[in-house]
Parts: structure tokens; sequence; C-alpha cells
């Protein structure tokens, strides 16, 4: 059984737990601060490919504002191969 989603942030780390999916990561994604230097994925339990676009959307509406990218750490189930279907890398360092 899944747990709900939630998200939480020190300041410069942000992590997210539970299921990485549509319902899940639209509402997550835009309340997360964008002075994040760092989204921890080590604690979510799956990733669809909905949750893969809401997570590469955050990464690069926060370069456009900030100028920097967050450095993305934890590979939960599902993103490795999710990211080799779409020919991104796992911390989706060669995302545009």
């Amino acid at each position: 059984m899944s747990s709900e989603p939630a998200a939480r942030s020190d300041g410069t780390t942000v992590a997210l737990t539970g299921p990485a999916t549509l319902a899940a990561m639209d509402r997550l994604l835009a309340a997360l601060p964008e002075q994040a230097e760092r989204l921890d994925l080590s604690a979510v339990e799956r990733v669809d490919t909905a949750g893969l676009a809401a997570i590469a959307d955050w990464l690069a509406r926060i370069e456009r504002s900030q100028g920097r990218r967050p450095q993305v750490h934890g590979q939960p189930p599902g993103l490795a191969a999710l990211c080799k279907a779409y020919r991104i890398e796992p911390d989706f360092s060669d995302f545009p």
C-alpha cells in the first residue's frame, strides 16, 4: 500500500516521499521553494511518466528563474527505466 505523497524542505534540500505520480507531483512541486539547491528522491516509492515530467519541469523552472539547477539525489523505483526510455540521465543533468 502506498503512502501519501509529501515534501519537506530545510531551505536548501527538498525531500520528496511517497509516490511521484501526476496527482502528487503537480501539487507538491508547485509549492516547493525555488531557492532549493538539492532535490532528494531517495524516499520516493515510485515514479511514473507524469511524475518524471513534473520533476523535469520543476528543475527547468528553477534554472530559468534562478540561473542554476538543483542537484537530484536518489533513484526511486521506475526512474532509471523511464530516464532510459526518454534518454535522460537519472540525475537530470542533461535535461534541457
